[in-house]
């Protein structure tokens, strides 16, 4: 999800936390699973899922709240988001730990720190045991898909993220 023209939808730290917040109601109340999630500062990424089709009541809370918390905050009016959320289904097992890996290399391409383990509104620190996880993500929902020992899930994802291979396939992906 974009800001509407490119423009900020997270302004500070408040308005993150209680985004995050939010999440974590809508995660709770209808049952999902976080991959990953990652807060820009004019977009985010979120990875979940689901047993039933939940994603645009969900999503309709998630950002609706949002923009209806920011603007009142901030003082603006009107859309603040440039078009629907993105949706996509996952494939497979390869598909889900590239998106994992595309979400914790976010900050990175867009300049924002030198390693994705430095951005503090990404899964990826909590994933990899460097934060305390967010009340609505679990690491070892993604860790288990590696390894079921943790030490060793973590190795084999900060490979996956730094040398940015996705195990089973071929080339590196950018």
């Amino acid at each position: 999800m974009h800001g509407i023209d490119e423009q900020p939808i997270f302004r500070d730290d408040f308005d993150r936390q209680t985004f995050l917040q939010r999440v974590g109601r809508v995660v709770k109340r209808l049952d999902w699973s976080v991959y990953a999630a990652c807060l820009m500062t004019n977009h985010f990424h979120l990875v979940v899922s689901f047993d039933e089709p939940t994603l645009a009541e969900g999503m309709q809370v998630i950002n609706g709240g949002h923009a209806r918390q920011f603007n009142a905050r901030h003082g603006r009016r009107g859309p603040l988001f440039d078009a629907r959320y993105h949706d996509e289904h996952v494939q497979s097992q390869e598909h889900l730990l590239e998106l994992v890996r595309y979400v914790a290399m976010n900050p990175v391409k867009a300049g924002l720190v030198s390693r994705p383990e430095d951005w503090p509104w990404s899964t990826y620190r909590q994933l990899i045991g460097l934060a305390q996880p967010w009340p609505f993500f679990n690491p070892y929902d993604v860790l288990g898909l590696f390894d079921e020992r943790w030490e060793h899930a973590v190795k084999i994802v900060r490979e996956l993220v730094e040398v940015r291979q996705v195990p089973g396939t071929v080339g590196a992906r950018h």
